[in-house]
């Protein structure tokens, strides 16, 4: 079985490589096709995890892999190491008991967590209590909010993404961003893989 996975690099403030985005794709075609969010997670899990490329996926840097909530819920974390993971949860994952019940323990566990496209709601403000990273999408959001976040929550290691331009970048890092993604930096790369079995990547 043919699988590939898209990686797009987060840099420090210093633009060295911290960590990558791993992005499911269906070919080499460099875009998200709607394939269903549960097999595209399983399938870049197998890809940047257990196939031949793994290693040449992740180069040694941390993986942040989106999870929807329902693979999150089934804790299908737990076969990645979690010095190697960060888990990301997709912006429509709702922080209810359930949900918050697993960052708990996926936290006592070693994971980091990461939280996708963060904006100030009463339940998303329970998730960022518990993440490691608040990643804040430049696209969405206007330069008050991204500074008021970052005040929010200078403690926990933001991230800016989507940025696309040398200003952004510059405003980011002055309001105490500490990472930062986007095509100003890197578009996605894809990494293909051709020799995983279908039944391997079923298990």
């Amino acid at each position: 079985m043919d699988l590939f996975v898209a990686r797009q690099p987060i840099f420090d403030v210093d633009q060295r490589v911290h960590g990558y985005e791993l992005l499911f794709r269906s070919s080499l075609t460099n875009a998200f096709d709607g394939t269903e969010e549960n097999q595209a997670t399983s399938r870049v899990i197998a890809t940047s995890f257990f196939s031949p490329v793994a290693e040449s996926v992740r180069q040694g840097k941390l993986a942040f892999v989106n999870f929807p909530r329902k693979l999150f819920l089934e804790e299908a974390f737990s076969i990645l190491p979690p010095q190697e993971t960060v888990v990301e949860l997709l912006e429509q994952v709702e922080p209810d008991p359930e949900v918050l019940d697993v960052c708990h323990r996926m936290k006592q566990r070693g994971y980091r967590l990461a939280v996708d496209d963060f904006v100030f709601e009463p339940q998303r403000r329970k998730l960022a209590a518990l993440a490691d990273y608040i990643k804040v999408d430049f696209r969405f959001t206007s330069p008050e909010v991204q500074a008021k976040i970052a005040k929010t929550y200078r403690k926990t290691q933001l991230l800016a993404e989507k940025v696309e331009t040398q200003e952004e970048f510059e405003r980011a890092r002055d309001q105490g961003y500490s990472y930062f993604q986007g095509y100003f930096f890197a578009r996605p790369a894809i990494v293909a893989s051709q020799d995983l079995t279908g039944s391997k990547l079923n298990y």
